[in-house]
């Protein structure tokens, strides 16, 4: 009967401990920038709508790849290939696609070997977000 007492008490207070945590991680996190949490979000739901985009490696290139549903030719946006391990090898650049939605980045202007592609680009008054890891021979 105490075995299970205190089995019940344990169950309960991790329970009680982890939602306290996570509640803890949410709001520390979008607190102060809840506006901005809000409309990654909403970028984010966007972009996996629309397949999102694609990365490809075609030495001596990497191909992006926006969707193909309806591009504006003169979309806006950015892509930040940031470099999981070091900062110095991030690299930021224009959205600038070409007639079939892709931008061909030489493999050459990138010094590192794992980064996280994260591209946001606004397309029809509507922006999108997401991103992708990739690893470079």
């Amino acid at each position: 009967m105490i075995i299970l007492l205190f089995c019940s008490f344990l169950i309960y207070s991790v329970t009680k401990i982890n939602r306290t945590v996570r509640t803890d991680l949410i709001t520390q996190v979008c607190a102060d920038n809840l506006e901005t949490c809000e409309h990654r979000y909403i970028a984010m739901q966007n972009a996996r709508k629309d397949k999102s985009f694609r990365v490809a490696q075609a030495d001596p290139f990497i191909v992006v790849e926006l969707p193909r549903n309806n591009i504006d030719k003169h979309i806006v946006g950015e892509i930040l290939f940031y470099c999981t391990y070091d900062a110095t090898f991030d690299k930021r650049l224009q959205v600038q696609i070409n007639g079939n939605n892709q931008q061909i980045i030489p493999r050459s202007w990138l010094e590192g070997k794992a980064y996280v592609i994260k591209i946001k680009w606004k397309d029809h008054n509507e922006w999108h977000y997401d991103e992708k890891y990739i690893f470079l021979n």
